[in-house]
C-alpha cells in the first residue's frame, strides 16, 4: 500500500465513523452543537468527503464527542 492509498483509507474511515456518529442525532445541526467547534455545513462536507479530514479535525471531533484519541481512525465493526 502506498502512502497516498493509506491516507485515503484513513480519511475514508474517519468519514464513515463521523457519519455513523452524526446518524445518532436528529440533525447535522444537533451533532455540530454537541461538538461545539464546527458548523453543520462543515460536518456535512466532512461526511460527504468534500472536505479534507486531517489529523487536527479528527482529534477535535473526537474531543467534542468525548471519544478516546484515535477513535475515528478505527474501522467500523460489521
Amino acid at each position: 500500500m502506498t502512502a497516498a492509498e493509506y491516507l485515503h483509507q484513513i480519511h475514508e474511515t474517519r468519514r464513515r465513523r463521523l457519519q455513523s456518529l452524526v446518524d445518532t442525532f436528529q440533525s447535522m445541526r444537533e451533532a455540530a452543537q454537541e461538538i461545539g467547534c464546527y458548523s453543520a455545513s462543515h460536518l456535512s462536507r466532512l461526511c460527504s468527503g468534500k472536505q479534507a479530514f486531517n489529523e487536527e479535525i479528527a482529534r477535535r471531533i473526537e474531543d467534542g464527542f468525548g471519544l478516546e484519541f484515535g477513535a475515528l481512525d478505527r474501522a467500523l465493526e460489521g
